[in-house]
Order: structure tokens, then C-alpha cells, then sequence
């Protein structure tokens, strides 16, 4: 089993597409046995995802010929022993002051943009999210 984190940047600052681009991600991800999460802020896509490699090779494949994005940004890929995510076919963080916070404590205080988050620190913070309240989610 492995993670991938990417990040990558919308075509439309706010698409009109996220609320299905979730919808068919959960039901994609949970019959491919895939967990994971995703942040949207002002036009980036900030996502985890974990599953068998060749699951998720597949997807990042389909993610990188997808013309809702571009500019990607493999941030990590990475074997593990265990999910992080263990019952979300895909959770969609919301964002206020606590997960600005959690977000800003592993990518500075300059300004808020998740393309430009270090490598070594991405899964921290995914992890340091995934315990906040913010999160739309939906089982596995």
C-alpha cells in the first residue's frame, strides 16, 4: 500500500465542479478500496490519497490528463503500513481559523497557498488536519 500527496492548480479559482468532483471521487475511491482527503483553497488542490500502487498510479494518471488542472506537484509518494484515513472514501476539509492555523503551523505564515507546502511536510499536516472538526466526509 502506498500514499500519494499532490498538489495541483484549477482552472477556475472556484470551479463550479467541486461538489461533484467529491461525489464521484467517494464512490470511485471506495469501490477501488482508495481513502484520502482533499483541501481546495483559492484555486489549488491539495490531496492525499492511499490505496494499492497500482490503484493509485492509475488515478494519478487520470489526475494528470485531466484538463480541470494543471501545474501538479507530486509531493510525495511513499510506502505505508497503515491508512490514515481509514474510513473516508474521500473527506473535503473545510476551511476557517483553526485549519488556517494547522495549515499555516507547517507552511509559515506567508501566505496561504498549498501548492507551495514543503515536501517533508505535507503528510504532518494532512495528518495535524485530519484530526480538526473541519472535514465533509464520507465512509469508505
Amino acid at each position: 500500500m502506498i500514499r500519494l500527496i499532490y498538489t495541483s492548480r484549477s482552472n477556475d479559482r472556484l470551479p463550479r465542479d467541486l461538489k461533484d468532483i467529491i461525489a464521484t471521487s467517494r464512490a470511485n475511491n471506495a469501490r477501488r478500496e482508495i481513502t484520502g482527503a482533499l483541501c481546495f483553497l483559492d484555486g489549488v488542490y491539495f490531496q492525499y490519497l492511499e490505496g494499492e500502487a497500482v490503484v493509485l498510479e492509475d488515478l494519478y494518471r487520470r489526475i494528470l490528463a485531466d484538463p480541470r488542472n494543471k501545474d501538479h506537484r507530486l509531493i510525495e509518494r511513499r510506502r505505508i503500513d497503515k491508512r490514515l484515513f481509514t474510513n473516508w472514501s474521500m473527506g473535503l476539509v473545510t476551511w476557517n481559523d483553526e485549519t488556517t492555523a494547522i495549515f499555516r503551523a507547517f507552511n509559515g505564515e506567508a501566505r496561504l497557498d498549498l501548492h507551495d507546502i514543503a515536501s517533508e511536510k505535507a503528510a504532518h499536516a494532512f495528518e495535524a488536519l485530519s484530526k480538526s472538526s473541519n472535514w465533509l466526509v464520507a465512509a469508505a
